[in-house]
């Protein structure tokens, strides 16, 4: 591999040697850990560049830490940010020191960057994921500031698949700390550990790139999972490397945080409340997953870590795979925590192999890949982004030609196993220092740095992996082709422009805006935009139309359509971030359950809607899995209203019933139905203990329920248990009731539907039961119907002027 020179023309390289010495920045604002590295060189002095990442002192109360990691978290002393290792710290002590998640004391915000996140509880100066970055921006210019050249360019990491929004946010975040931050300093995470794997240990890393190859960056941090497919061809003499981006899948809650989360709820806490003699349920959501679980984040930080270099230790000498898992155990030292108005002794914390291996399976599982959450922690397999990535970039594992793993969650042994057995025909790439492993990203960072100073350029150039083309009713016409370097222009603030688009010949008189489709179209016809923008009246079939677009430094197509005839009137606007790069993040769920808690804790929706949003976002995180976030949520809509809502009892009964919480579920049920309309909370209760085989209990509710309403599932029900208990006769009777009261098949609901199908079953009605099971079969079977695409594609003429 050439080194760093090699890519830098002679005539720049003479420029900056009449300039004198250079030093540059390279961040890689993590969302676990940050990290700066810089380049101090004198392009005169015959010596090459080297990259050095910095220790930084970070004060705590115990004394002064120096080290190459700064975690990404921020305590409010005052009106003072602490940063660092000593806001970690006092993360540990919560309750002691009376701090509060998201008031007092932030982590994990990068993820949450760009969102409109809001802590509207926070102090001034600390309300929103960009102020959090700038507070940790701002300590990492000091201390890299302090008795030091300036350096003359700083270049910040982001996830490949930031979208716009989060570029702008962390470009801005940057500016406030004090950094003259352009659009182009901004580096995706995966290619900036690519360059520092191109130009350290070159007999360790790539090779000579004297041919295609597909390189895929595995990078498992504390926080995001960055699953980046690259195709990487050899440049002309003296120029860049060729980088196309063939997909990037980030999954954005998957990181080693999950694991150690995963480590506090299914280990330590258990273990703690089993030590002070405290049930599962005496605890509610609030305090385990608020108070507690983060005052024990980093002791399963440590544990893991500890645990992790013992295993690798192991398998070195071949003796981990047969040895007694349960006897390989890290353990830390006591402590007591304050914890509700009391002190909570924890005597011993530790972890086996055995119960490590157990909390990855769902972490490494190679077939379940969807997200699978519970109250406390999300757990995702990290073979859902390496395949979804590969699917995206239309490769198969074999395929593969380099696979490097980044980020600190690629030290645990076990993921390293699991990598290396997926990608069987790759050169695997793991740095063995583990220090060189996490700051791989901040080093890249400061190379790429240095030749956007000497040249204007990265060392990596950017070119589009395929085709675009925008769509027109005589066919699609290409924008960009396939291998051309970006950005496109070459110019900043540049556009391409198509002047052969015309209003469609299908457009009549009218005086409604003519709807026109924008659909743009990679080389294998897969839509990148498809959008419909509204175009004034009066037109004229033929007209011309303006079409602008661009794809930018950062990888964003932007397009603008107007009237030719009006070319400075506001114009339709889309902006699409990586479009020949399959983004994809799975938490569609999620992302609904954070934009709707954000209204509700910015007021900006009406007050009368705020208690049906509430139970809305309850609903969702029981669909999540998260029964007992949903039960404090709703615990807490209860208490203010200051009256019984047995709509909010009755969902509380549900909630409890799916956590097997029977005694609270009864209560909640029969609190609902002290509300006269409310005989279906006595019907679940019913259900429940029917379920539980209590039947005689099941039969005094269903007495009740009865009584209040005798609709036909709630006497199938009653039949079923008098079946049970062995009374023929008042089953028969029920039964008889029941199926004569029932609508035809098709005018039921499913809940209905399920019900009769269970009466006709019980009566031997073989009749109704085919009838029925056939309206069930044809409902599972029936297609949604697809909407049609809304809008008239452009016509072409090109008499009036080919794209430039």
């Amino acid at each position: 591999m050439a080194d760093f020179l090699s890519f830098i023309p002679p005539a720049a390289l003479a420029r900056a040697a009449q300039r004198g010495p250079i030093r540059v920045l390279g961040i890689d604002l993590g969302t676990t850990n940050s990290t700066v590295s810089e380049i101090e060189w004198d392009p005169a002095s015959g010596r090459p560049p080297e990259v050095r990442c910095l220790e930084i002192d970070q004060l705590t109360d115990e004394g002064r830490l120096t080290h190459l990691l700064v975690p990404s978290m921020v305590a409010v002393s005052g009106d003072v940010a602490v940063v660092g290792e000593r806001a970690k710290r006092w993360r540990s002590r919560l309750g002691e020191l009376g701090l509060k998640h998201e008031i007092d004391i932030f982590w994990d915000c990068k993820n949450e960057i760009g969102t409109g996140r809001t802590y509207h509880r926070a102090a001034e100066g600390f309300r929103s994921p960009k102020e959090i970055a700038t507070h940790v921006l701002s300590f990492l210019r000091d201390a890299a500031s302090k008795d030091a050249t300036p350096a003359k360019r700083t270049v910040i990491t982001v996830p490949a698949s930031f979208m716009p929004s989060h570029r702008e946010d962390t470009l801005e975040a940057g500016r406030n700390a004090g950094f003259e931050m352009k659009s182009g300093d901004l580096l995706d995470e995966p290619m900036s550990a690519l360059l520092d794997h191109l130009f350290r240990n070159p007999e360790e890393s790539l090779g000579a790139v004297d041919a295609k190859r597909n390189v895929l960056v595995f990078d498992f941090g504390g926080g995001t999972c960055d699953v980046a497919v690259f195709e990487l061809r050899p440049g002309n003499s003296g120029e860049a490397l060729q980088l196309s981006a063939r997909a990037v899948s980030r999954y954005h809650r998957l990181g080693g945080g999950d694991i150690d989360l995963a480590i506090v709820h299914q280990v330590l806490i258990p273990a703690l409340l089993v030590e002070n003699g405290i049930s599962r349920t005496e605890l509610d959501w609030e305090t385990k997953a608020k108070r507690l679980g983060p005052m024990l984040l980093g002791i399963a930080e440590q544990l893991k870590i500890g645990l992790c270099y013992e295993i690798g230790r192991l398998k070195g000498f071949g003796r981990y795979d047969t040895a007694d898992k349960s006897t390989i155990v890290r353990k830390m030292p006591g402590q007591t925590y304050a914890l509700e108005g009391r002190t909570v002794p924890f005597s011993s914390p530790s972890l086996t192999a055995k119960q490590f291996e157990k909390l990855l399976e769902p972490f490494l599982d190679p077939d379940t890949l969807y997200p699978k959450e519970t109250d406390y922690v999300m757990m995702n397999s990290i073979f859902s982004p390496l395949h979804d990535a590969l699917f995206r970039a239309g490769l198969k594992p074999e395929e593969v030609d380099v696979c490097l793993l980044v980020g600190g969650s690629v030290l645990i042994p076990q993921v390293q196993d699991a990598v290396q057995e997926h990608f069987t025909n790759a050169k695997v790439i793991r740095d063995s220092d583990p220090d060189h492993v996490q700051t791989s990203v901040a080093r890249g960072a400061a190379w790429h740095a240095l030749a956007l100073e000497l040249t204007g350029r990265g060392i990596l150039a950017p070119v589009t992996g395929d085709s675009l083309s925008i769509l027109t009713s005589s066919g699609p016409i290409e924008l960009v082709a396939r291998g051309a370097s970006l950005p496109q222009p070459a110019g900043a603030g540049e556009w391409l422009v198509n002047n052969s688009l015309v209003v469609p010949s299908a457009e009549r008189a009218t005086e409604e805006p003519l709807q026109l489709r924008i659909e743009v179209v990679d080389g294998n016809d897969r839509p990148v935009i498809r959008e419909v923008c509204d175009i004034t009246q009066p037109l004229s079939a033929g007209e011309g139309l303006l079409l602008r677009y661009r794809v930018d430094e950062n990888q964003v197509l932007h397009v603008e359509v107007t009237r030719a005839s009006t070319p400075d009137a506001p114009s339709f606007k889309i902006q699409r971030l990586n479009p020949l790069t399959h983004v994809v993040s799975p938490q569609s769920t999620r992302a609904q359950i954070l934009e709707m808690e954000e209204a509700l804790r910015s007021k900006s929706i009406p007050r009368a809607q705020m208690p049906a949003t509430v139970q809305k976002v309850a609903t969702l995180y029981g669909e999540l899995g998260q029964v007992e976030k949903a039960l404090g949520i709703l615990k807490g809509l209860l208490a203010q209203g200051g009256e019984r809502n047995p709509r909010l009892l009755h969902r509380m009964g549900m909630l409890s019933n799916s956590i097997q919480d029977y005694d609270k579920e009864e209560e909640f049920y029969r609190e609902a139905s002290l509300s006269p309309r409310w005989s279906a909370s006595l019907f679940n209760l019913a259900l429940s203990f029917r379920r539980r085989g209590m039947l005689n209990q099941a039969l005094e509710v269903l007495d009740e329920a009865v009584a209040r309403d005798d609709d036909p599932p709630t006497l199938v029900m009653r039949a079923l248990t008098f079946d049970g208990l062995g009374s023929a006769k008042s089953r028969d009777a029920d039964l008889k009731r029941a199926m004569s009261a029932f609508d035809s098949p098709k005018a039921l609901n499913e809940w209905e539907l399920g019900w009769f199908v269970q009466g006709a079953r019980l009566a031997g009605d073989a009749e109704k039961l085919a009838g029925a099971e056939a309206e069930q079969k044809r409902r599972a079977g029936a297609k949604p119907v697809e909407a049609p695409i809304a809008g008239l594609l452009p016509d072409v003429n090109y008499a009036l002027g080919p794209v430039n």
